[in-house]
Order: C-alpha cells, then structure tokens, then sequence
C-alpha cells in the first residue's frame, strides 16, 4: 500500500506542477508549493532511506549506532512530512476557498456529508451496545 500511495502522490504532484505555475508570483500560493515541494522531497526519501536502512539487531543483540540514527532519521523525517502535508493542504484548501465559489460548495457538501456519515455512524454503534440478544448473551456466559 506504501508503494501505492507514492505513486499516486507523484501522480498528483505531477499534475500539480503541470498544471499550475506557483513558483513565479511571490504570493499564498507560492509558500502552498515550497510547502508541497518539501512534503514532496521527503515522501520520495523515504523508500530511499528503507533501502540503506541498518538491519535490525537479532534477540539479545545491542542495537547498533547505525540503526539508532537510521530510526531517528527516518520517524522524524517521516513525522515532519505528515504534519507539513496536513499545514499543506490546509493552507491550499484556504487559497482556493477564497477564490472559487464552486469549491466552496463542494466544501460544504463534503462537511455536510462527514457530519451525517459521523452522525450515522454513532448512532448505528449506539443501537448496536443497547440491542438485547439474551440467547446468545447466555450461552457466551454458560461456555465460560
């Protein structure tokens, strides 16, 4: 699944750059793409950094410095891409909220169907804890 959702990452990057030039005006979207270009870098680092990775020590073994500042490297760079990706988006999200109107409305239909899937989804799980199923209730208790 990780190689999967890289690809599709290059692929949106790769329409991304295509399609929009971000880099010539120094405004809001400009810092969007020096923020995406950074996710970006470090999303492709990372199967780089697997492949040079120190193998694990076996049981008993110490752990090796090598594999010690392998992990930091990679946890920390993999944390800082996943928090700048979610600032990222949101700050993309802000930039076009404020210039297109149809995407204000996709926005909207998108909460409106989070809220209900969420509402929907508590109230399934509270039907599901308080339905009375004494037969089987019953015979989980006799098994033990």
């Amino acid at each position: 699944m990780q190689i999967f959702g890289l690809i599709v990452a290059i692929a949106g990057w790769s329409v991304a750059l295509h399609t929009f030039d971000v880099f010539k005006i120094k405004d809001k979207s400009y810092t969007h793409g020096v923020f995406g270009m950074i996710v970006m870098t470090f999303g492709i680092l990372q199967p780089f950094n697997a492949i040079i990775r120190p193998h694990p020590p076996e049981k008993g073994e110490v752990k090796k410095v090598k594999r010690l500042i392998w992990e930091i490297i990679h946890k920390t760079s993999g944390y800082i891409a996943v928090l700048l990706a979610a600032v990222t988006i949101c700050y993309g999200t802000i930039i076009i909220f404020d210039h297109n109107v149809k995407f204000r409305a996709a926005w909207g239909c998108t909460i409106g169907w989070i809220v209900l899937f969420s509402l929907t989804c508590a109230w399934d799980g509270y039907r599901a804890r308080n339905v009375n199923i004494p037969n089987n209730a019953e015979n989980s208790q006799n098994e033990l």
